[in-house]
């Protein structure tokens, strides 16, 4: 099997966001630019979204936007992406920074768990940093891997926006 992709030279999102951040970015990523990528992410999970049976992606993530030289966002890499089926959606798949929580508890879930990764998305388009990771525990350390995933999935911690 051979997947034929369109070229995007601009890189993937979790790449501009980190340059942009730590001002290496050779072009500045403005709010103009994260909010045509918004809309880029929005528009490709409707479309998704609206087709019969519906498609999750199920690892929505800013390694998984790319973007071409106009700063053009594609939603790519749909390895886990799968056509709605009430056998199939309960796996806990995706990358964890990114899941709804009834994803990470292993719960039946439905595409709204896009809409929650999309919403984490936007954080990161928000803050340029990687959800979470702003965030620290009452003694001042980041939290581990196993903390935000417990916050999350009690509803405790939500992304941060700028």
């Amino acid at each position: 099997m051979m997947l034929l992709t369109e070229y995007m030279d601009g890189g993937d999102l979790r790449q501009v966001l980190e340059a942009n951040h730590t001002h290496q970015a050779t072009t500045p990523f403005t709010w103009q630019d994260k909010l045509q990528c918004a809309l880029n992410i929005a528009e490709g999970l409707v479309f998704l979204h609206s087709m019969d049976p519906k498609v999750i992606h199920r690892d929505l993530k800013s390694r998984n936007v790319l973007l071409d030289s106009h700063m053009n966002a594609k939603i790519t890499d749909f390895g886990i992406a799968r056509e709605t089926d009430d056998a199939t959606m309960t796996a806990g798949i995706g990358t964890y920074r990114w899941i709804a929580p009834e994803v990470l508890m292993d719960g039946h879930y439905s595409e709204s768990a896009d809409i929650f990764s999309l919403g984490v998305l936007l954080s990161e388009l928000s803050t340029e940093i990687i959800p979470y990771s702003d965030l620290r525990n009452p003694s001042g350390n980041p939290y581990t891997d196993t903390a935000i995933m417990a916050k999350v999935m009690a509803g405790q911690l939500v992304p941060s926006f700028s």
